[in-house]
């Protein structure tokens, strides 16, 4: 997927969540221990969350600041060229679990500050901030809740 406008970084945002949702269902059914099924199946609700959010917050957003091309840049990024889905935790500790979803979601938060910080216009950056605010508080709260899981 070429990311060209705003709309398209929020739309591939939206469908990554959704696929590590769909990823981590499937990790769920397969893995062997019980413990990490839970952390996966509760990650997994947690994703699918996030990718409503982010299809609501679009779906409010307004029109012109939907089309603003970010192209020269947005596919430039490591994180966007080199994604891969996590789909593989099988024989995965709870522990990795927690790590590959703390890495995979501080690289949207920092793809988010680097966007905000390049945005052009005071409501681009908002934006931007508005969905860095966004991932790095369900982050906060999702490893919280993980961590939770994982002790007991």
């Amino acid at each position: 997927m070429t990311l060209e406008t705003v709309k398209d970084i929020l739309d591939w945002t939206q469908t990554l969540h959704q696929r590590l949702s769909e990823a981590y269902d499937e990790a769920a059914a397969e893995i062997g221990d019980e413990r990490a099924s839970m952390l996966l199946k509760y990650v997994a609700e947690h994703e699918r969350v996030l990718s409503e959010a982010i299809k609501h917050f679009e779906k409010d957003s307004n029109v012109h600041l939907m089309d603003t091309w970010f192209q020269e840049y947005v596919n430039k990024m490591p994180f966007v060229k080199n994604f891969q889905a996590l789909s593989q935790f099988n024989n995965t500790s709870p522990a990795a679990i927690i790590d590959a979803t703390i890495d995979t979601h501080q690289s949207l938060i920092d793809m988010y500050s680097e966007l905000a910080g390049i945005a052009k216009t005071s409501r681009l950056k908002e934006l931007f901030e508005e969905m860095q605010f966004l991932e790095n508080s369900e982050l906060k709260r999702m490893v919280s809740s993980m961590q939770r899981m994982y002790d007991l």
